[in-house]
């Protein structure tokens, strides 16, 4: 069978319901480890084994659109949910992330009717890297010393453990 892009085997795929090929060979009807996706494992996120084992690069002169993840009070968001993700809280909230993973990010909205104190708490082995000086190690960051409805703090994990605040409105501080 003719090898055909990625691109056009996610449209079919997600057009006709079939499975194609991946260009990396394979093929067998979406079963796992085949090297071929149907359209339900694309939707249901059951893509296992082999079918993910390559590496895509992607040149575009266009637009790639991804959503953020929009979370509603989750003080203790898991892995999965750490990746452009922003958390709305409300009343005095701590936000408890798993160990920092390079590559995952998060924004946290004090999104109350009044002002409440938020505290981005980071695990025993992460840092948090605030206006360029590194907090120690399970130290996290609050904005308790804040006065506006509407504060907010986005961290970019650089590095494994470490936790980098990369935009903030309001007062935020070492814990």
């Amino acid at each position: 069978m003719k090898k055909i892009s990625l691109l056009v085997a996610v449209l079919l795929a997600l057009a006709y319901g079939v499975a194609y090929p991946w260009p990396w060979g394979g093929g067998g009807g979406g079963v796992a480890g085949t090297g071929s996706v149907t359209t339900t494992e694309i939707f249901d996120g059951t893509i296992t084994g082999d079918d993910l084992s390559s590496t895509i690069n992607i040149v575009t002169t266009g637009t790639i659109q991804g959503a953020v993840k929009i979370l509603d009070n989750v003080t203790s968001p898991t892995t999965s949910q750490l990746y452009g993700t922003l958390d709305i809280v409300t009343g005095n909230t701590t936000v408890t992330p798993t160990a920092a993973i390079a590559g995952m990010s998060i924004c946290i909205l004090d999104g109350g009717a009044t002002h409440d104190n938020v505290v981005f708490d980071v695990p025993g082995t992460d840092n948090v890297i605030l206006l360029g000086t590194t907090g120690a190690g399970g130290v996290g960051i609050t904005n308790s010393g804040g006065t506006t409805i509407g504060d907010y703090v986005c961290l970019i994990a650089t590095a494994a453990n470490k936790w980098r605040v990369f935009g903030y409105q309001g007062t935020w501080a070492s814990q």
